[in-house]
């Protein structure tokens, strides 16, 4: 979710406002250990947070997991929780240049093909 999503009620994941916007020189990559899952795999995520511009403070950085994807683990940043669907790593700082890493594991448990090469 970028800079200007709404959360929306946290008894639902389903009235979010998702965005796709980031803070001016933020920019972020994402890729998968696996393309092409089974049930029962478990399929690790990377995001690569990047600043491009001057010291960023407080960035939060949201992966949503699939419905067909249970949270195993998480890690990066400045600490991670996992409220379903979503992994949050709150209240990130960024020198300027700095590259943080963020990793979430999940376990497919039905057919799901991951969309990140």
């Amino acid at each position: 979710m970028g800079k200007s999503a709404i959360e929306g009620s946290s008894n639902s994941y389903t009235d979010q406002t998702a965005a796709f916007d980031l803070p001016k020189g933020l920019g972020l990559a994402i890729t998968a250990n696996k393309s092409l899952l089974s049930q029962g795999d478990n399929v690790t995520y990377t995001v690569k947070a990047s600043c491009d511009c001057q010291a960023l403070t407080s960035i939060s950085v949201v992966d949503t997991l699939s419905g067909n994807l249970a949270y195993v683990s998480s890690t990066g940043g400045s600490g991670s929780t996992y409220t379903a669907p979503a992994v949050h790593w709150d209240n990130n700082n960024f020198s300027a240049g700095e590259t943080k890493t963020f990793t979430v594991t999940a376990n497919v448990t039905g057919q799901y093909r991951a969309l990140i090469p």
